[in-house]
């Protein structure tokens, strides 16, 4: 593992091309600062910092592949390594805290997604039960067994500050943070619906098919409504901003144009 810092002579809002290869990012993510964290599939990630040339760099080998960086608190970032059953913090310039979760230590059953908000991390099983963590105590404070039909690996778990959900092919539950059920909808014309990305006080939806992706946005009862396809499958939304990599460059788009 290692931790690089590089200058470039780049702004935020555009990267040049043999910086990004869109072949080869895995995600983007987004921190309340508008920093931008780009993961590759040689299990690397890049925090290109707003308004400034800085760019850091972390990489890890140890513990597989990374499945899920969290940047919700940029000065510990969360991240998932599904396949080894660990998640490790990073403070702000991408280095190691010395604090590591081994899942494989707290269940029997393997982890197969996590989300977090503030000092709760909560973790989804491979039996289809949620797990409350609490960070600061060290130790599971709550679980739930839920009533699902769908195989656990096309199940993802999303979380902002007071509510929990739980998004599959065809459903969408969501709970309180004491894991109450406060909306259950089974819809088997969804499919695909690979992330819900919350954006200050809006909550989208994104669901994937035949190379489109489709955003909706959620209102207080949780209809939706369609805001817009767009081509690409990896990119974000912050401010009302899509954040997209087209041809190597890191671009931003108004959500409503």
């Amino acid at each position: 593992m290692k931790l690089i810092l590089l200058l470039t002579f780049i702004v935020f809002s555009s990267f040049s091309q043999n910086i990004l290869n869109p072949e080869k990012v895995n995600s983007i993510e987004v921190d309340i600062f508008d920093n931008i964290y780009i993961l590759s599939s040689k299990n690397n990630i890049k925090k290109y910092i707003n308004d400034s040339n800085n760019i850091l760099e972390y990489t890890n080998l140890e513990y597989g592949e990374i499945t899920k960086i969290i940047t919700e608190n940029p000065f510990r970032v969360i991240i998932f390594f599904k396949d080894n059953q660990n998640i490790v913090f990073l403070d702000k310039n991408l280095n190691e805290l010395n604090y590591i979760i081994n899942l494989n230590n707290l269940f029997d059953e393997k982890i197969v997604d996590i989300s977090n908000y503030s000092n709760l991390l909560f973790f989804l099983s491979e039996i289809n039960e949620i797990f409350i963590y609490d960070i600061t105590r060290n130790e599971i404070i709550n679980s739930k067994k839920l009533s699902l039909i769908n195989q656990s690996r096309s199940i993802k778990i999303f979380s902002n500050n007071n509510k929990i959900f739980i998004v599959g092919n065809s459903f969408k539950k969501i709970l309180n943070h004491e894991l109450n059920y406060i909306f259950d909808e089974k819809n088997q014309g969804d499919k695909n619906v690979n992330k819900l990305i919350f954006d200050e006080n809006k909550i989208y939806e994104c669901s994937k098919d035949e190379g489109k992706t489709t955003i909706f946005k959620l209102d207080d009862s949780f209809k939706k409504s369609k805001i817009k396809s767009i081509n690409d499958s990896i990119f974000n939304i912050r401010k009302n901003m899509i954040i997209t990599i087209n041809k190597g460059i890191l671009e931003q788009h108004p959500i409503n144009n």
